[in-house]
């Protein structure tokens, strides 16, 4: 509103997952970063082979429900 945006809108989502390939987006997420974690001193490498051993085990057990992040979609026009 500051920026003179006077009705913005928000909606915020979290998909859940039941099945398919999507289910690991957040695991391949993870190993994609996993590099930056380790350089940054975040996590040991041996760490982050476990965390994403216990993510793939998990995305593969179709009686876990995975929650990707939520996520905040904002838009707004400018008055003109």
């Amino acid at each position: 509103k500051a920026a003179g945006f006077p009705e913005p809108e928000i909606e915020i989502h979290q998909p859940a997952i039941a099945r398919g390939e999507d289910r690991f987006l957040l695991k391949w997420s993870v190993e994609e970063a996993a590099p930056a974690f380790v350089a940054a001193g975040l996590v040991t490498a041996a760490e982050m082979d476990n965390v994403l051993a216990d993510m793939d085990r998990d995305s593969r057990d179709p009686e876990i429900l995975v929650l990707v992040p939520r996520m905040s979609l904002v838009w707004a026009r400018k008055p003109g």
